[in-house]
């Protein structure tokens, strides 16, 4: 028998071309951006304040409006990854530019991690470890 979670993979996965295993690693990753307490200034917190609770999915939606190239699985994850990136410098006040970080895309296998020399030059460990869970 399929039940609502097969057809909304099914559909998740013939909209974005990609595999379920990758729409699962999507799933995961709005999942943890979205409900996951992070070290943040001293104290356990979420990343998104409430009015922003389950906006993550639109503000990348959003984003991908602006994006020239093919829209599929590894743009929106792409967006996403930016979209982590900019609320870590609106939260710490800082300006971590493409020339700090990499992102890398390939569905499932995606990830975000600070360049070596960024490591060194940041000295907020809680920063550090909000981009490494996603690496």
């Amino acid at each position: 028998m399929i039940n609502k979670e097969m057809i909304t993979n099914k559909l998740l996965s013939e909209y974005l071309n990609a595999g379920y295993l990758d729409v699962e690693f999507l799933i995961n990753l709005i999942n943890d951006i979205e409900n996951k307490k992070f070290k943040i200034k001293g104290k356990e917190d979420f990343l998104f304040y409430v009015d922003r609770e389950g906006e993550v999915i639109n503000m990348a939606f959003e984003r991908l409006e602006g994006y020239t190239e093919k829209k599929d699985i590894n743009t929106l994850i792409n967006a996403i990854f930016e979209l982590l990136i900019d609320r870590i410098n609106e939260i710490y006040d800082i300006n971590l530019s493409y020339d700090d970080y990499d992102i890398f895309i390939n569905c499932m296998d995606s990830h975000l991690s600070l360049k070596e020399e960024t490591l060194i030059k940041i000295e907020q460990d809680e920063i550090k470890a909000i981009i490494e869970n996603f690496n």
